[in-house]
């Protein structure tokens, strides 16, 4: 099963504001939302996943080769 966490969990998570997390995923360089409404005051969700393997992956970026 997925899991799937708000924009606010996800921020909160990495340090970001909302702000600049939704700015990151403009430019390509966070994972994309799923829309779970419709319009513009559907919600959005991230898959946890998605989130940890970014994260995993920022980690590894600073670690020696």
């Amino acid at each position: 099963m997925r899991a799937l966490i708000s924009k606010a969990a996800v921020a909160e998570r990495l340090g970001y504001h909302p702000g600049h997390l939704m700015r990151l995923v403009r430019e390509g360089k966070f994972p994309k939302p799923i829309k779970l409404g419709q319009g513009d005051a559907g919600a959005v969700r991230f898959v946890e996943s998605e989130v940890d393997a970014w994260l995993d992956a920022k980690i590894a970026e600073r670690e020696p080769a």
